[in-house]
């Protein structure tokens, strides 16, 4: 199975707080959000991560790029321009397996992915 991470939000409403860190580089617990969900993806058996980005996207890419030994496929996809959740899927569509889940950027999970599959 595959996820699209969208990460590609402006974080507008948490500006204030984070000036420009991508809110799925935000620290909880010590860790980016970010991580958290590729760790998740993984003890669940997610095998490809595709992690759309838009705003900040060298940001993104930088920190993934840190930590290129997960020991999952992850590739950030720079979407053009922001779609909004659909249109964003919509753009990697060529890439996306027959199952998917999607899951936001910004969104702490704490659920067993497999009941998905």
């Amino acid at each position: 199975m595959q996820a699209v991470v969208l990460a590609g939000g402006r974080g507008t409403r948490l500006r204030s707080r984070i000036s420009d860190l991508p809110k799925s580089l935000v620290n909880v617990g010590g860790r980016p959000l970010l991580e958290h969900q590729i760790v998740l993806a993984k003890q669940h058996g997610i095998e490809r991560i595709l992690i759309l980005v838009n705003h900040a996207a060298e940001r993104i890419v930088e920190f993934c790029n840190q930590r290129e030994n997960w020991g999952i496929d992850i590739l950030c996809v720079n979407d053009g321009a922001p779609r909004g959740t659909a249109g964003a899927v919509l753009s990697v569509l060529d890439l996306l397996d027959d199952d998917f889940l999607t899951i936001y950027g910004d969104t702490m999970l704490d659920i067993d992915l497999t009941r998905f599959k």
